[in-house]
């Protein structure tokens, strides 16, 4: 092994607008809408914080354990169908 590559949203696969189709999903099935400034407001925070500010936001009637879990459900499927690598990142792995 030569090295270990961590993703960390947008350096190998484009994730950000899977994040944020999901994300509005999870917020639409309680009522309320949720929009792209919604989603860029979030960009670097943990999940921890991210969906406590949602909770917040919208004073849901829900646990951020609760939350993450429908979201990685849902992340975790749709990543491996529907992400697409960042330009150039697959053939720099695929040379590497």
């Amino acid at each position: 092994m030569k090295a270990i590559i961590f993703d960390m949203d947008g350096v190998i696969v484009d994730s950000e607008k899977i994040k944020f189709e999901i994300t509005k999903e999870i917020v639409e099935s309680f009522g309320f809408q949720w929009k792209q400034e919604d989603q860029e407001k979030g960009i670097g925070l943990n999940a921890n914080d991210f969906w406590s500010h949602i909770i917040k936001k919208f004073n849901l009637n829900a646990t951020r354990n609760e939350l993450e879990e429908k979201f990685s459900n849902v992340y975790n499927k749709k990543i491996k169908e529907e992400a697409k690598f960042i330009p150039f990142s697959k053939k720099f792995l695929e040379k590497n």
